[in-house]
């Protein structure tokens, strides 16, 4: 069951990340504030590995084993972002 909460959130990363890129290119900005200061100084690819790799570790080693109800809130939440990328994009 961990590993597959895990996988799951690490697609809901690259799927946030993947979107708020798209979305930055089109001319959109990031409203979170660690993620611009992460933009700003490693740049966008820097990020997806802060991101994507440094996140899921966490949820793999830390939060999946201890409670799955919080790895799912996670997902759920990055899922919800990824949709509101979407949304985004379409108005831009």
């Amino acid at each position: 069951m961990v590993l597959i909460l895990t996988v799951l959130f690490a697609l809901t990363q690259l799927g946030d990340w993947y979107t708020t890129r798209v979305a930055l290119a089109l001319g959109g900005w990031e409203a979170n504030p660690v993620a611009r200061f992460f933009m700003k100084y490693i740049g966008i690819d820097g990020y997806l590995l802060v991101k994507v790799v440094v996140a899921t570790l966490i949820v793999f080693f830390i939060v999946a084993p201890f409670s799955h109800e919080a790895a799912i809130a996670l997902i759920a939440f990055y899922t919800w972002a990824v949709y509101n990328n979407f949304n985004v994009i379409r108005k831009l």
